[in-house]
């Protein structure tokens, strides 16, 4: 997605990333309120204990079939426990394939080299200063052939 030569960086280059950025930052925005939204569940004791989280793993709902009260405390709590870690492991594992595609989508690697990226921004940088220096000299010469 984000292609580009920094040693031929032209203006118009600019406005091709610019349209990118905004694509993906549209995608995100999708992303971030799909993942609002989402509820991750899980259950225990054979469907007696089910629990709902949200994609922070927050507790949202817990219900009990009237038959899991006859569990006692301690089998009761065990169910409780795995119940939420198995919606907090739903809502992990949903919330990674949703990373995965919004990167897939917007042609980044799923895991970013920062450094990479930023060698790639101070490229840019060098890259448009040099491009600025050409034309202010160029203008210059320009400026010297008029009285």
């Amino acid at each position: 997605m984000f292609d580009f030569d920094p040693a031929r960086f032209r203006p118009e280059d600019v406005e091709r990333l610019a349209a990118q950025a905004d694509d993906a930052l549209g995608r995100l925005s999708a992303s971030t309120e799909e993942m609002a939204a989402m509820t991750a569940t899980g259950e225990a004791a054979d469907g007696l204990v089910r629990a709902a989280v949200d994609a922070s793993g927050r507790i949202k709902r817990i219900a009990l079939n009237p038959r899991a009260m006859r569990m006692d405390s301690e089998s009761l709590s065990e169910a409780l426990i795995e119940a939420i870690g198995s919606a907090q492991d739903d809502a992990r594992n949903r919330v990674q394939e949703m990373v995965d595609e919004l990167m897939a989508a917007t042609g980044l690697p799923a895991k970013v080299d920062t450094e990479a990226v930023l060698a790639d921004v101070d490229a840019i940088g060098d890259a448009t200063r040099r491009r600025f220096a050409e034309h202010h000299d160029d203008l210059n010469e320009v400026r010297r052939t008029f009285p």
